[in-house]
């Protein structure tokens, strides 16, 4: 600019101000530079920072000028070359057989989820193969048929002493008759509490691993099986509700899997190796609810796209009106001609007194 210049407030469009036409990506203003624009003390601005470092003041950057032949930096959102692999899907994959060099050959986790999808489903129909096949018929002999009563027992299936009062026999042979009943009395009351042990120890035990199942179930934290318990640690009833109806799916298919495992090690002659219940858990929902579970996946898909496309430009009701600048294609024409850039200007013109 020379002395004794007039210069308008209002700078018209020029054609170009940037010499290098390589220019391939224009950076967007920073909130600090927009605020300036809107007329916002400087003083009044919170420097804004992006890793611990703090922006240039918006004076430098506006005397800066632009790098060509330099590509611009990766955003936040790029997060192609880190591993998608968590521990989870790590302990998932070794449940397979597979090691944690070969997740790496999927290219993330609805890929690997499909193949361990058509895996499992794959052991289940082997099981559900083998099911079909009609039983070989058994021609062992028939058990014996119990032998009958005795004369001398009681309708509860005891020896009666009675009976042998009654046919006469000596007195030492009556006295047997009864040491034997007494016997028999004791045998059965210590039978019958042995029975009602061990009944009361397959309750709880089957308490117990139900209690552990819903807690893993919870752990799952998916809106299919809801929560067993309230937020007064107390337990939901969901007995007719459909949470209740997929916890007894999931239930019933990780079972089916687990047994499915043991009958293939079987017949390969090796141990079991059965993976802990939260894996199992885990196959089975993606087995019995994959409908559910790659809708509810794509919706959210979806909805994380729309919330990048609002964070990066303004959403509209109808289609905006495009600028000169933004149909402009030349990228060095386009920046010199971005409004923004050109109210910056005045505003920088103004601030300096030149305007």
């Amino acid at each position: 600019m020379t002395d004794g210049a007039v210069v308008e407030k209002e700078v018209e469009p020029v054609e170009a101000v940037v010499e290098s036409p390589k220019v391939e990506v224009v950076a967007p203003l920073t909130e600090r530079e927009i605020a300036i624009i809107d007329g916002v003390e400087p003083k009044e601005i919170k420097p804004e920072s992006d890793g611990g470092e703090v922006k240039e003041d918006v004076g430098q950057a506006a005397s800066t000028p632009v790098a060509s032949g330099k590509e611009a930096a990766p955003s936040d959102d790029s997060e192609a070359e880190k591993p998608w692999a968590d521990a989870t899907a790590v302990e998932l994959a070794r449940s397979y057989g597979l090691t944690e060099d070969d997740l790496k050959q999927f290219s993330g986790p609805e890929e690997f989820n499909r193949a361990a999808l058509l895996f499992d489903r794959t052991l289940l129909s082997k099981g559900q193969a083998a099911n079909a096949v009609p039983a070989k018929e058994d021609n062992s002999p028939a058990e014996a048929a119990p032998p009958p009563k005795s004369d001398s027992a009681s309708p509860d299936g005891l020896v009666d002493p009675q009976k042998f009062i009654d046919a006469g026999y000596d007195e030492t042979t009556v006295e047997m008759a009864k040491a034997l009943r007494a016997q028999q009395e004791q045998t059965r009351k210590l039978q019958q509490y042995v029975e009602q042990s061990q009944a009361e120890q397959q309750a709880y035990s089957t308490q117990r691993v139900m209690e552990t199942f819903h807690d893993y179930v919870d752990a799952l934290d998916d809106p299919l099986f809801g929560k067993s318990l309230d937020e007064q640690n107390k337990p939901v009833a969901m007995q007719g509700k459909s949470e209740g109806a997929n916890r007894e799916k999931l239930y019933q298919t990780a079972y089916a899997i687990q047994d499915q495992l043991v009958r293939d090690a079987q017949l390969r002659g090796a141990a079991p190796e059965i993976p802990p219940l939260p894996v199992l858990l885990r196959r089975a929902r993606l087995v019995a609810f994959s409908d559910e579970i790659m809708k509810r996946e794509k919706r959210e898909y979806q909805e994380r796209v729309a919330a990048q496309s609002k964070r990066r430009r303004p959403s509209a009701g109808r289609p905006k009106e495009l600028s000169p600048a933004e149909k402009e294609t030349d990228p060095a024409k386009a920046l010199a001609n971005d409004p923004a850039i050109v109210k910056l200007w005045n505003h920088l013109q103004e601030e300096s007194g030149a305007a």
